[in-house]
């Protein structure tokens, strides 16, 4: 833990992020989650790797982020999560004044 000073005294400590994966309030959440998920990357479904729990949202704690925000994902889904670039729309996707305009016909025939 690292102190945390203020005015010369000596306030609180501060967990680094590697501490507050070891705290037992995340290791007990993460056991959870992979469990939610029977134990396998909802990704890929691999049961047979490095199985991480992937933070959707993050709050100052990693315990303290709703169950609804974390997914268990292999070590390479998880990797991918963080550092894959977006596949560029294809070609021949369609603008939103394309779709719009086929929306707005379907309507028209419906009604």
């Amino acid at each position: 833990m690292l102190p945390c000073w203020s005015i010369g005294l000596l306030v609180s400590t501060i967990m680094t992020y590697s501490e507050k994966l070891k705290d037992p309030r995340w290791q007990k959440l993460r056991l959870k989650i992979f469990e939610r998920d029977g134990w396998k990357c909802v990704v890929c479904s691999a049961s047979d790797k490095t199985l991480e729990v992937h933070h959707m949202r993050y709050r100052s704690q990693p315990w303290d982020v709703p169950q609804k925000y974390l997914q268990t994902l292999c070590s390479q889904c998880h990797r991918d999560k963080h550092f894959k670039k977006p596949e560029p729309p294809s070609p021949d996707a369609l603008s939103k004044q394309e779709t719009s305009a086929i929306f707005a016909a379907l309507i028209k025939e419906l009604e």
